[in-house]
């Protein structure tokens, strides 16, 4: 079988020009997401005489690290990667990245190329293999880093994100592929080392909360109460809120307030949050997701559709971690709520929460 136009195909999804943020990831088990999957596998699974899948998408499944070789093994692979990574580094204090990121990367210095990516492998490798302690923020920015030049999910586990190192290393290796890289030279060559430390400190220890306050704690409880308790309560919150003359300005505090008012479905209190001078939502992140897409991906409540309409106001093109619009996102959740519906209530499209919020978005 010809693969050449298979793998330029393949290889043109992860990394067309257009759009290169997708990344190899984790998002059903170890597959890929939902959306690209689907691609990939169009390329993979033939079609019968009619051009239908011959397999039903919702019976698809596979692994990234399965296709990886093929991919690996391209040229047009190859040299995409490592322009990625280049440009990864070229821009890494360039782009708008949550506290979580900029605070460790401001302790561990300027990352400008490659070469500087490969001396902080170096001093990490050296200090794991000298019992020297790491800190918690060397460890944020080795995932961060390791991750975004080689296109990781951050999410996949130590196991397969070694298993995806090894096949790279494998096939970008000059003495097999013939070919000298900036990626290779001070990264991959590493691998190795790299492995040994990815085991150990893949998992990082997540950085503790702002202490509760008055209003975090008030609005935490409300789903805890009975109706009237609750609504007496609320309205409490509510003139809270709208009488406070400053709050709390640290972006942690801002966000935490944020992701619990989102999770309780309070579109009233986020209209009001929203309004505030010294609350600006652009600078936001919830889980390194924008606030509009951390909503799409709660469980949807009673109020859980007006929350996501007035985000929708506020921003509906900005891409999520994986590089994925809230179009394309609300998509993928209608067809999966849609598969769910069809097996287990019926197959009125309108009972599918994500019908309204894709209008919303279109409109």
């Amino acid at each position: 079988m010809k693969t050449d136009g298979i793998n330029r195909d393949i290889t043109n999804h992860l990394f067309a020009t257009n759009d290169d943020k997708h990344v190899f990831r984790a998002s059903v088990g170890k597959t890929l997401p939902a959306t690209l999957k689907d691609e990939v596998l169009e390329v993979y699974l033939p079609r019968d005489n009619e051009g239908s899948p011959k397999t039903p998408i919702g019976e698809r499944d596979i692994e990234i690290i399965k296709i990886l070789p093929t991919l690996s093994q391209t040229p047009y692979f190859f040299e995409k990667l490592n322009e990625h990574a280049e440009s990864f580094c070229e821009n890494l204090m360039d782009n708008t990245l949550g506290t979580e990121i900029e605070k460790p990367l401001a302790e561990v210095g300027t990352l400008k190329t490659l070469e500087d990516a490969g001396e902080f492998f170096k001093s990490i490798i050296n200090k794991h293999d000298n019992n020297q302690p790491i800190t918690n923020n060397e460890k944020i920015v080795f995932k961060h880093l390791l991750t975004g030049l080689l296109k990781i999910d951050k999410n996949l586990d130590a196991k397969n994100t070694v298993a995806i190192l090894n096949e790279l290393t494998n096939s970008f290796d000059p003495d097999e592929s013939g070919q000298e890289n900036e990626l290779y030279s001070f990264v991959l060559k590493q691998e190795f080392g790299l492995e040994k430390v990815i085991g150990e400190l893949w998992d990082i220890k997540k950085p503790e909360k702002p202490p509760i306050d008055k209003l975090i704690n008030s609005i935490a409880r409300l789903n805890t109460l009975e109706p009237l308790e609750k609504y007496w309560e609320y309205k409490k919150v509510k003139e809270y809120l709208l009488n406070l003359k400053t709050l709390n300005p640290e972006k942690t505090y801002q966000e935490s307030l944020l992701e619990l008012i989102i999770e309780s479905g309070q579109p009233d209190l986020l209209k009001i949050l929203m309004k505030r001078k010294d609350f600006d939502i652009q600078k936001l992140k919830i889980n390194h997701e924008t606030p509009l897409i951390f909503a799409m991906q709660q469980k949807h409540s009673a109020l859980w559709e007006q929350v996501i309409e007035t985000l929708i106001e506020n921003d509906t093109n900005t891409l999520d971690s994986m590089g994925t619009k809230p179009l394309q996102l609300a998509i993928a959740y209608y067809k999966m709520w849609s598969e769910f519906i069809r097996k287990s209530i019926h197959s009125n499209p309108f009972s599918n929460p994500f019908y309204k919020i894709i209008n919303l978005l279109l409109d």
